[in-house]
């Protein structure tokens, strides 16, 4: 398994020889957080969440995927009314994306862990329904995604991994390789 992740250093929870941990930069980051937070006074998490969720999750998500043909993800229509169109199967700009789960329930999540010895993440017993960085991440709501980013405008929303295209589309080839076609 390899992740990406923008970080100084890789987290104990991923210090484990079956995981590839990519450290990306965290120049960008640092840079445009500051700057928000001094023209703001608010974390850039608060004050422009797209721009907080471009450089920690779409980016690093084009970096992990430029190099494949497909990748798979744990997508649910059933989350929240930003996923009710995605399909089991999908192409975006030269990219597969297979989303073996998405017509799930968050009950056939919770019985097929169960079934399976699956442990769930720690914050679920909190009251979490949905899970994404820490500080845009809170339990509650009547939808599963209503707890992430909170106050913003992106409530309930969508980072953008799901909805950009995250890698450039496959350059059109001339037929027959001659000049003129």
């Amino acid at each position: 398994v390899t992740v990406y992740m923008v970080a100084d250093s890789v987290p104990e929870a991923l210090q484990d020889p079956a995981i590839d941990v990519r450290l990306l930069p965290t120049d960008e980051f640092k840079e445009r957080a500051a700057r928000v937070l001094s023209e703001t006074g608010r974390p850039i998490y608060e004050a422009d969440p797209d721009e907080c969720c471009r450089i920690l999750k779409v980016e690093p998500t084009k970096v992990a995927v430029k190099d494949l043909d497909a990748w798979i993800c744990g997508l649910r229509n059933t989350e929240g009314r930003t996923r009710t169109d995605y399909q089991e199967v999908e192409e975006k700009g030269g990219l597969m994306k297979f989303n073996p789960i998405l017509t799930f329930t968050e009950a056939d999540v919770w019985r097929y862990m169960a079934t399976r010895g699956i442990e769930p993440h720690p914050w679920y017993s909190l009251g979490y329904r949905s899970l994404g960085c820490a500080p845009c991440s809170r339990p509650g709501g009547e939808l599963e995604r209503d707890g992430r980013w909170q106050g913003t405008s992106k409530c309930g929303g969508e980072c953008g991994i799901h909805t950009q295209v995250l890698k450039d589309p496959i350059p059109m080839r001339t037929r027959g390789g001659g000049s003129g076609g």
